[in-house]
């Protein structure tokens, strides 16, 4: 399995409101993610969003939105790619994209699925030099409170994490240097 994750801004225009009512870019996106649920293309698991305080390449503080797309396979990310832009799902995707300042994207593989977590945390963790993926990954795995999603990178499209966990619990015991940013779910 593999994730695709997509940090997202709201333009200077948009009404970028985090919360449970949110503002009008936080309803187009979580509109766009019910309509993947309601109509979910060949290959597509799951997606959910949350609101962060930012990621590194942007400023901390600053507010932003990941997305986090669960597919089976690389075939099911180019099914994704094209389903999420055309037919029903079309309008709902050009309306929150259409509220975006900026995004990037990158790849990862599912080391541990976390099907079941709604986030309320997100760590990039960065692999000590000299360790391994392989070992380190491990040590992230033995570490991480049951249900937490545990991915590494494969592909980048712009600055990315090395690995990226995703937790309905604290991650307080991680190996190396982590990041934690709170997550607000979205949807």
């Amino acid at each position: 399995m593999l994730v695709y994750l997509f940090w997202h801004r709201p333009s200077g225009d948009a009404d970028g409101a985090i919360g449970p009512a949110g503002g009008q870019y936080q309803r187009a996106v979580a509109a766009f993610h019910a309509s993947l649920a309601d109509d979910p293309p060949a290959g597509f698991h799951r997606s959910w969003c949350v609101a962060l305080s930012g990621p590194p390449w942007w400023g901390s503080g600053l507010p932003c939105y990941l997305d986090a797309y669960v597919v089976a396979d690389w075939s099911a990310l180019g099914v994704l790619n094209s389903a999420a832009v055309g037919g029903r799902r079309g309008p709902s995707h050009d309306a929150a994209a259409a509220l975006a300042a900026d995004g990037t994207g990158g790849l990862l593989a599912v080391r541990r699925d976390g099907r079941h977590v709604t986030p309320s945390v997100v760590a990039f963790a960065t692999r000590p030099a000299g360790r391994s993926y392989g070992d380190y990954g491990a040590d992230l795995l033995a570490a991480a409170p049951a249900g937490t999603a545990v991915w590494q990178r494969q592909l980048t499209l712009g600055p990315g994490p090395e690995f990226v966990l995703a937790s309905g619990a604290p991650l307080a015991r991680l190996p190396g240097e982590a990041m934690r940013l709170a997550a607000v779910p979205v949807w």
